[in-house]
């Protein structure tokens, strides 16, 4: 599509120029306060050890600061020499434009003249109408001219435009360019993760953006791995925390927080300040239903105190994982893995439960914990998808990253783990635990919608304890037809053809109450397959994770080791 040679406001660009020089020139000053202070620094006035690495740090800095103040010099160079091609271009332009316009006019007028010549009897009318041909022959030519003037005009402010982007996205504005595909993939693990947190703090975001970049941190499949590189870079500090931790981890968060905040092995408070960076700029920018996720994760983060956002990955929906506590230093930590419709539009619901669960643990542990409340995979909305293992398997991967990425983190610090998964959770997180030994205390099923039949007993699950909480089942949930209890479970469990039902006796799992303890107000029983149900709508129904039931009592009691165990 062509350009209008006219089209822009050089009095704006010219501003925003000068704005970037002052800029330039206030950075410029920042970073000669910094030299100052380092000369200043003199063994004379200064005798502790921390001169050396005072002088070095600052020396480092103002090296930064010199570098941020030429690029920010570079953009107002760029754009004060692009405006004054533009006022020029327009300039030519609007003469240009005044002499189509005349030129139109003069056609049209010798048209309305010969028009007239050529219906007059006087004999003078010939001799007048070669005159206006004529006239109109030179008005063509004019014509064809000034056309010709005005494309070439188009093609300047073409290559004026190209030109600025081309300087905007230079290496003298954006800093060190990313490396390219091949070099990068020729690293080893450890040299690319050495060159990664090498790089200048201001060329992060751009390298960070660059996919060869992306593509191969992912294929660092150990977060072994990740977890030793990340802790080297804290010093004496270690993998940090969110208070104290070294420039380098801080420099990696706020230039790459969409690498950082997903990579399995790096401390999760460093993940949490990533991701919610990302969080911040997916607010602005998505519409439609992925809009509405953003928002509720940002509502999930403010709900409850000590909220952190260990994942965010940007899809769509986003997929993410809210933990409830400090999952860098809790002594007790769960994953709760929700089930079918169950997605990040709803993560306050499954946070909820979280919490709930959480609390209740408090009751029975003096641990400190922390709760996950995993929405880190595509749950299934329904029959078909939930007779189904597809989305399963492929949640099951990601869940066994992450409970690796747990224990590379935490390493021999981690203290008890926990995974409470309900509905379709369930076959999910039984995969996860079947194929691998992930170090996990207790796995809890909850209103379960059937394992797969390969995963005969409980003694498949890589767990030290297995437990199975099972509402009665009925037709229809809070007594459609009668009982209440849990109207959906064994739909799952007989509608898949290839899963059966763990709470069964011979799978072997220790089973859970959960009908409730007569005229006790704090042990209500379940009432309907939902991890949640009690409400001023819905007073007398309760999910598997509602307050004041068995079940919570006995989720929470199984997570931290106070229930009987065969």
């Amino acid at each position: 599509m062509s350009v209008d040679p006219m089209a822009g406001d050089v009095d704006s660009i010219r501003r925003l120029a000068q704005v970037l020089e002052q800029r330039s020139i206030s950075v410029d000053t920042a970073g000669d306060s910094i030299s100052t202070a380092a000369s200043s620094a003199t063994s004379s006035v200064w005798e502790a050890a921390s001169r050396t690495a005072f002088t070095s740090k600052a020396q480092e800095l103002e090296t930064q600061v010199g570098r941020v103040s030429s690029r920010i010099e570079n953009v107002a160079v760029a754009l004060s020499e692009y405006a004054a091609k533009l006022d020029q271009i327009q300039t030519d332009a609007r003469t240009v434009r005044a002499a189509q316009l005349r030129n139109d006019q003069d056609i049209a007028s010798n048209a309305r003249t010969l028009d007239r010549l050529n219906s007059a009897d006087d004999e003078d009318s010939m001799t007048k109408v070669v005159t206006a041909s004529a006239l109109g022959v030179a008005y063509q030519t004019t014509k064809l001219a000034l056309d010709r003037s005005w494309t070439d005009l188009v093609a300047r402010r073409q290559s004026a435009d190209t030109a600025v982007v081309a300087k905007l996205h230079g290496d003298a504005v954006l800093g060190t360019p990313p490396p390219s595909a091949a070099t990068v993939n020729g690293m080893s693990d450890t040299a690319f993760l050495a060159w990664l947190a090498g790089q200048p703090a201001d060329a992060l975001p751009r390298i960070g953006l660059d996919k060869a970049v992306a593509d191969r941190l992912g294929q660092i499949k150990d977060p072994q791995v990740i977890a030793a590189w990340w802790n080297s870079l804290g010093g004496a500090d270690g993998k940090g925390s969110s208070a104290k931790h070294s420039d380098v981890q801080q420099a990696l968060v706020s230039g790459i927080p969409l690498l950082i905040g997903n990579l399995n092995g790096v401390a999760y408070w460093a993940r949490d300040k990533a991701n919610r960076s990302t969080l911040e700029s997916q607010v602005k920018t998505a519409t439609g239903e992925d809009a509405v996720a953003y928002e509720n994760i940002k509502t999930a983060l403010g709900k409850f105190p000590s909220v952190a956002l260990v994942t965010l990955k940007p899809d769509h929906p986003p997929l993410a994982a809210v933990a409830l506590g400090n999952l860098d230093t809790a002594e007790n930590v769960t994953y709760v893995v929700p089930g079918m419709n169950s997605d990040t539009p709803n993560t306050t619901v499954v946070e909820r439960a979280a919490h709930n669960l959480k609390i209740r643990q408090g009751m029975w542990s003096d641990e400190s914990t922390a709760v996950v409340a995993w929405l880190n995979y595509r749950t299934p909305g329904g029959p078909p998808a939930v007779l189904h293992g597809d989305m399963a398997r492929a949640g099951a991967e990601r869940l066994g990253d992450d409970l690796a990425g747990f224990n590379a983190t935490r390493g021999d610090t981690k203290g008890h783990l926990n995974v409470v998964a309900h509905s379709y959770g369930t076959t999910t997180s039984s995969i996860t635990l079947a194929e691998r030994d992930y170090g996990v205390d207790n796995w809890v099923s909850a209103g379960s919608a059937g394992i797969e039949r390969d995963i005969p007993t409980a003694a498949d699950i890589h767990a030290d304890h297995v437990y199975v909480a099972q509402a009665p089942r009925t037709i229809g949930d809070d007594g459609l037809f009668g009982t209440k209890g849990d109207g959906w479970s064994w739909m799952g469990q007989m509608g898949s053809m290839t899963r059966h039902d763990p709470a069964s006796p011979s799978f072997g799992g220790t089973y859970l109450p959960t009908a409730g303890v007569p005229r006790d107000p704090d042990m209500h029983g379940v009432t309907t397959h939902d991890p949640l149900a009690n409400s001023d709508t819905r007073p007398n129904s309760y999910g598997y994770f509602d307050r004041k039931t068995e079940s919570l009592d006995n989720l929470a009691r199984a997570t931290t080791g106070s229930f009987p165990t065969k």
